[in-house]
């Protein structure tokens, strides 16, 4: 389980901090729902390198390959370090992850604002 921290629904962002690497490091990015390459409304935009890297999960569990964006610029939320898309689509986490877990794949996300990525 990813402990999200985000806005109330309607909102476009959703932040989630996750370890990459062995040991892990911890790194706060976003999380794009969509199937698509990502678009921003009111022209923000977010300017990084797709890379891949070996994602922790809890316990000893870990993802080989998980791609993501890490961030440069990012006009959208400067506080974020890159982006991991959670939708549909030969580049989403559930693909990635696919091989290892199988292609079942669910999140919920806080119907609330949450400091501390749990729900009320």
């Amino acid at each position: 389980m990813l402990p999200l921290l985000g806005d109330a629904l309607g909102s476009i962002e959703y932040v989630v901090t996750i370890g990459i690497g062995l040991p892990a490091f911890g790194q706060t990015i976003g999380i794009d729902t969509g199937k698509h390459v990502s678009c921003y409304l009111e022209s923000s935009y977010t300017l990084g390198r797709y890379a891949s890297h070996t994602l922790a999960l809890t316990g000893s569990k870990a993802i080989k390959g998980f791609q993501f964006i890490y961030s440069h610029t990012d006009a959208f939320n400067p506080r974020l370090n890159g982006l991991v898309k959670i939708g549909s689509g030969v580049q989403s986490f559930v693909s990635h992850k696919a091989a290892t877990y199988g292609s079942q794949f669910s999140y919920c996300l806080p119907s609330t604002p949450s400091p501390s990525g749990s729900s009320p």
